[in-house]
């Protein structure tokens, strides 16, 4: 028994260490993309963690092992929280004037929604999730003068999935 103990948390470990590795790399890719440069994450200390932030990738490390340890329904409420944390996020740096990396932060919180929508059980989530698509709508019709060609056409596509999926609820 002790055997197997061992053995299972020598795979939780090397599971932890792969999902870091792979969102340090995600994140290290998403930010070469926006700022066209890898040093561009700050350490301040603030009471919200966003994209900017040297502790961002951490952050989204602990997103991405609830979710994959979460059950199904636990799943979705979680897709739907993050989309709208991420969606929140997106509009703090607009306000901070960084239109490239609120426009990558949005598209993750779209890519949440459009996850949520798509699960099995998202009906019972319809409220929560028509709220949401709304709100998402809104923030790209206000913003959507501030993004450049290439991003727009990435969010657009990106809606119109959610749309897709929102004609479900």
């Amino acid at each position: 028994m002790k055997k197997m103990n061992i053995l299972l948390l020598s795979m939780v470990f090397a599971f932890a260490l792969t999902v870091l590795f792979i969102s340090l790399q995600s994140a290290n890719k998403d930010q070469i993309a926006v700022e066209k440069r890898l040093s561009n994450g700050k350490f301040y200390v603030a009471a919200e963690i966003l994209p900017d932030h040297s502790f961002y990738p951490l952050l989204m490390v602990f997103d991405r092992l609830r979710l994959q340890l979460a059950n199904n329904q636990s799943q979705t409420e979680l897709l739907i929280s993050y989309a709208q944390r991420r969606l929140y996020y997106a509009d703090r740096l607009m306000q901070r004037e960084k239109p490239a990396l609120a426009a990558v932060t949005f598209s993750k919180a779209i890519k949440y929604l459009n996850q949520a929508m798509e699960k099995s059980d998202a009906t019972k989530y319809s409220e929560s999730l028509a709220s949401t698509y709304d709100k998402q709508q809104k923030f790209m019709s206000e913003n959507r003068h501030q993004w450049n060609d290439r991003e727009i056409v990435v969010l657009d596509d990106l809606l119109r999935m959610s749309e897709f999926f929102s004609n479900r609820f």
